[in-house]
């Protein structure tokens, strides 16, 4: 994980739609791990559309949406196929892609 830096590395997975070294799930969910310098943008596509993504701050300070979230801070991203994270320090973030509530 260390030698990924600046970009997510998917480490779970839907089946059908690993990248090879991700343990697979038969769920429709998936987790990205990143580690990014200070200063840096990353953009994240949402792998099945209509998902949503809780975002997890493990350390580090970001900015998405205009809301800046501290070490441990967490939120919902929904109702986006693509969001951009601006990384502020050195910043380590999890991302889970679930699927959301049709009704």
């Amino acid at each position: 994980m260390e030698n990924q830096i600046d970009t997510f590395a998917n480490d779970v997975s839907l089946n059908n739609q690993n990248e090879g070294y991700a343990l697979w799930v038969y769920q429709k969910t998936f987790f990205h791990l990143g580690i990014f310098d200070s200063n840096t943008n990353s953009t994240y596509k949402v792998r099945i559309p209509k998902n949503g993504v809780y975002l997890f701050l493990i350390e580090g300070e970001i900015e998405v949406n205009n809301q800046i979230l501290k070490a441990r801070d967490a939120m919902g991203v929904t109702d986006f196929d693509v969001f951009d994270i601006k990384i502020i320090p050195k910043s380590k973030i999890l991302l889970v892609e679930v699927p959301m509530n049709q009704t």
